[in-house]
């Protein structure tokens, strides 16, 4: 028996053909405020590999680690680690369609990536034909790194925070998604339903569905539309709604891969997100803000330059808040290095305060 082990073991490792890895480095610095004096620190180590135990590359392990120091002049220093991707996939390709199944922790997101964003154990498996895309994946949260990914459900008991690692809410995260690429006319249609509950009592149970079309209208100008709807069911009180929607119309002209957009987004009184996701450059969550704004993206070679602007309501009364404005540049200076730096200010109303934003960041791949 022990023979057939060994042999077993070499047979494995036999099999892992092109195991490929490498690292990455990084650094970043903000400072926040109104008068930009609120600093933060922080540096990123990371590391990955990808192992296929078949010749085909259809049976593939994935692995990434990372460390985080964070340090500020209005936060305690926090040393954080996680295990951000261990996942075991097996994928088949036929003549005209494809099927996969992954295992293990890795990330997921629903169709519009508002509200669940995140990694998660569990399951995913994904069909696709010259029809369509189907994926259904099912995650549990509670051993997620809370430190590295933040979650707006709250726990009823509270969940200590510690360094270096803290757990997460615990949620089950059931996320269903059905999309027709270029289905008309190039036009694309999808539909997406998800449900999220506590393993233990968390502060609303939840339930989505999204309804999202995209594609060009005539050459070079397209649009990408999308609702959800949000079903909150808390333990004590009564369900209610919430809903999400933007519509987006986009312009793509013929040269230095440039775009500009303007478009309208805006979210009822009682949406919220499974993970935190900031509507504004302050970090607040999406709920009860309209926004109308534009962008635009100059890509001259190694350069990547965009704009923005967003004028900010709030949805229940359509109270002026602010006018947000952001821009940022990433420069590829070689292969394997990147530096991008960016810049926002939200110009509040008299009865709101103002805040700004500073980023610098650069990252080396080994």
């Amino acid at each position: 028996m022990k023979r057939i082990w060994i042999t077993a073991l070499l047979l494995c490792a036999a099999h892992l053909f092109a195991v490929d890895g490498g690292a990455l480095v990084g650094g970043y610095g903000e400072f926040t405020g109104k008068k930009f004096d609120a600093m933060l620190g922080r540096a990123d180590v990371s590391g990955w590999v990808r192992a296929p135990f078949l010749e085909d590359g259809s049976l593939v392990l994935s692995a990434e680690a990372r460390y985080r120091f964070e340090d500020g002049n209005q936060a305690a220093m926090t040393n954080m680690a996680d295990l951000s991707l261990l996942k075991l996939s097996y994928n088949l390709n036929f003549t005209d369609s494809s099927f996969s199944v992954s295992l293990g922790r890795f990330g997921v997101s629903d169709l519009t990536g508002v509200v669940y964003s995140q990694p998660g154990d569990g399951f995913a498996v994904l069909y696709q034909n010259q029809l369509m895309n189907l994926s259904v994946a099912a995650q549990y949260t509670g051993l997620i790194n809370s430190l590295y990914t933040t979650m707006n459900p709250v726990a009823v008991t509270p969940i200590k925070q510690q360094q270096i690692y803290s757990l997460s809410v615990p949620v089950i995260a059931n996320v269903v998604s059905l999309s027709f690429p270029q289905l008309f006319a190039g036009q694309t249609i999808a539909f997406g339903v998800q449900g999220y509950w506590g393993v233990e009592s968390i502060d609303a149970q939840r339930m989505y569905g999204t309804f999202l079309m995209s594609g060009p209208i005539v050459a070079g100008l397209y649009y990408n539309i999308f609702a959800t709807g949000e079903l909150l069911m808390p333990d004590t009180q009564t369900p209610y709604w919430g809903i999400h929607g933007r519509l987006e119309f986009a312009y793509y002209l013929p040269y230095l891969d440039s775009r500009i957009s303007v478009h309208g987004e805006c979210t009822t009184v009682n949406f919220d997100t499974i993970t935190s996701y900031d509507a504004l450059l302050t970090g607040e969550q999406y709920g009860d803000i309209t926004k109308f704004g534009f962008s635009g993206s100059l890509n001259a070679g190694p350069v990547l330059t965009v704009l923005s602007g967003d004028a900010v309501f709030r949805t229940s009364d359509f109270q002026y808040r602010g006018f947000e404005l952001n821009g940022g540049a990433r420069w590829q200076i070689v292969s394997d290095v990147q530096l991008s730096a960016s810049a926002g200010y939200l110009f509040a109303s008299p009865a709101e305060d103002s805040y700004g934003k500073i980023t610098v960041n650069a990252f080396i791949a080994l």
